[in-house]
């Protein structure tokens, strides 16, 4: 048999329906597809259409990616929702909801350490996109506090850091051009002449919504693709969409739009940040928004070691056909970037978690500490930020004003708090790292 059997004879046959049966559900790239032996003689390029027809009719959901309802279906764009994707959404939205255990292990996490965990990743990722050149320990020094901007790029990098502490001034805003021009401003601050070249995503089929001209990243989309893609954005994330998988998905199309739209005038990298945080919180999914998503997605863009054991290669995780593109997989990748993070969330606060529990452990043991300074080193463990004075020690533990005194300079000896002078009052506050300095105290302890 050839291509030019009769649609009688190919509804017929059962070779056919045997290959349709068995990869219909299977989704495969391209280059892998080919290499399957084809039924009845047929040839990759139609079994290929056929198969994808037969995905595209069986779908319940029609993304929204379509620029109006004129286009054709050639260049429209659905995906549909496996059951192994109903199960990774389920799964999300149980993990990552805001009041949830790992959303009050990373605030616990943010109380300690004065920033979540991969904050600098998506930052350093978003730099990248935006064609920013920042060292990363420039970023780490900027998200603790501990270095002044001194380039363009770390002003940005600190701007950016700015927003993202103060993002419940956000919360109630409409997702409109007003909230992205303010946040536009903010990154602004102080690097205003600072040129805006953002890297170019490989091409793929996902680009067939614009024309590439030349080099330059900021002509492939028209004002109105870029205003489509926002109005997409303020219609689909929204607090309508609150604990359901519907704003799961809408959250990160949205945030793959930025990349590959790039709407705004610039920055889009740093506003992905910092909008997929806001866009988590208002569809109640907290703890989603401190995945490092920017930094998978880029690395998977890129082809990189840490995405090279990945279903799809970038380029191929869009199947293409004449009826349309069928993102499913691509979709489905960029569900398990969010689960692989909570994965690696998970894991950073339970060793968080862990190291509190082994502090707390060494200072009851520590015998040279009383109850009080006990109580007030757990503390502090859990809040770095913290600080005492005499008179407030004195009030919480009732004891007298000497005791106080006598019991906080003993902790100053000791290397575990510091002590400053704040206008006409002694403030005493835990050194830097104290977990590790209560850690090797006990070890000298218990050697004594």
């Amino acid at each position: 048999m050839s291509d030019s059997m009769s649609i009688s004879e190919f509804i017929r046959n059962e070779e056919v329906a045997a290959f349709v049966t068995r990869h219909a559900g299977e989704l495969v790239s391209w280059d892998q597809f080919q290499g399957l032996p084809m039924p009845a003689g047929l040839s990759p390029e139609t079994m290929w259409e056929v198969i994808e027809f037969v995905r595209l009719v069986g779908v319940d959901e029609q993304m929204p990616f379509s620029q109006s309802d004129e286009a054709c279906v050639g260049e429209s764009s659905w995906y549909s929702i496996s059951s192994e994707m109903s199960a990774v959404l389920a799964r999300l939205m149980h993990r990552g909801r805001t009041a949830g255990t790992l959303d009050a292990r990373l605030a616990q996490y943010r109380s300690a350490y004065g920033k979540s965990p991969f904050l600098v990743a998506d930052l350093s990722a978003a730099a990248a996109r935006d064609g920013v050149e920042i060292d990363p320990d420039a970023v780490v020094a900027l998200a603790a506090g501990t270095r002044t901007p001194a380039t363009p790029a770390e002003r940005l990098a600190a701007n950016a850091l700015a927003v993202l502490r103060s993002l419940d001034e956000y919360c109630d805003r409409a997702f409109d051009e007003s909230l992205y021009g303010e946040i536009q401003s903010r990154l602004d601050e102080g690097c205003a002449a600072f040129p805006y070249r953002p890297m170019r995503r490989p091409e793929t089929s996902y680009n067939a919504y614009g024309s590439a001209d030349g080099n330059d990243p900021l002509s492939r989309y028209d004002a109105e693709q870029k205003s489509w893609c926002l109005e997409l954005i303020s219609t689909h994330v929204n607090e309508a969409y609150q604990g359901r998988a519907e704003g799961v998905v809408a959250v990160v199309i949205a945030c793959d739009l930025i990349c590959e739209e790039l709407p705004f005038a610039r920055w889009n990298g740093f506003m992905e940040v910092i909008l997929r945080r806001l866009f988590f919180e208002r569809i109640g999914m907290r703890a989603l928004a401190f995945v490092s998503f920017s930094r998978a997605l880029l690395d998977w863009e890129l082809g990189l070691p840490s995405a090279q054991e990945l279903p799809f290669a970038f380029g191929q995780a869009i199947l293409h056909s004449r009826y349309g593109n069928n993102t499913t997989p691509y979709l489905r990748q960029l569900l398990q970037f969010l689960e692989r993070g909570l994965d690696d969330l998970e894991r950073e606060t339970d060793a968080m978690v862990a190291q509190f529990d082994r502090c707390r452990a060494a200072l009851v043991a520590d015998t040279r500490l009383n109850h009080r300074q006990q109580s007030l080193l757990m503390e502090l463990v859990m809040n770095p930020s913290g600080s005492i004075d005499a008179a407030t020690y004195e009030r919480r533990y009732d004891v007298t004003l000497v005791t106080a005194r006598a019991d906080l300079k003993k902790l100053v000896q000791m290397g575990f708090l510091s002590l400053a002078e704040v206008g006409k009052k002694q403030v005493f506050s835990p050194v830097s790292h104290m977990e590790d300095v209560v850690a090797a105290r006990s070890g000298r302890a218990s050697l004594a």
